[in-house]
């Protein structure tokens, strides 16, 4: 496997005129991290693989765009973020509850149980579109409310409201999953 070399000028050079073997290394570098965001975005592994290779071939397209003085992580992170939300508004129907505020509160379980990743993610797959894209980009991205309300253009209050839902929805999934294994478990 190549390896890629960050902090070598002339691989970056290299890269932004269009070498392939270095846009392979990229490639190899970010896909699978990015894979994982197109995974928890889309409704399935096919439309996650057709948002990598969508983002992976703008980010070969706009490379004379980036600055070599900025993250190349990050101006990737940023590609596959706008191309798996256009993936989603073309292909998906996701319906946003407009501008209702709703106070968050953050509440911490007494009897904690540890839930998986494949828990979790079963989790999300089973929430709405707009609470699933929203949670994912503010909870597992770390997007901020304000950004998130530009990159899906609806409102900041909006943003806050699809996470409340989307929190108490998977809190009741998850407690629910929880319950049921207490009570099917018991010998």
């Amino acid at each position: 496997m190549l390896v890629l070399n960050l902090n070598d000028p002339a691989e970056i050079k290299k890269f932004i005129k269009g070498n392939r073997r270095i846009f392979e290394k990229v490639y190899n570098a970010y896909a699978p991290n990015m894979y994982s965001h197109c995974l928890r975005m889309a409704r399935n592994e096919d439309d996650a693989k057709d948002m990598l290779q969508e983002s992976f071939i703008r980010v070969y397209n706009n490379r004379k765009q980036f600055d070599p003085n900025q993250s190349l992580g990050g101006w990737i992170r940023k590609i596959v973020i706008n191309t798996s939300l256009n993936f989603i508004k073309k292909h998906y129907s996701i319906q946003f509850e407009r501008d209702e505020v709703i106070e968050m509160k953050v509440e911490q379980e007494e009897d904690a149980n540890p839930i998986t990743k494949e828990k979790l993610q079963k989790a999300l797959d089973g929430l709405p579109e707009g609470y699933k894209v929203v949670f994912s980009l503010y909870v597992i991205e770390g997007l901020s409310h304000p950004e998130i309300a530009e990159y899906l253009e609806i409102s900041v209050n909006t943003s806050k409201s699809q996470l409340h839902k989307a929190r108490k929805m998977l809190k009741e999934e998850l407690n629910h999953k929880v319950t049921e294994n207490r009570i099917y478990n018991v010998s």
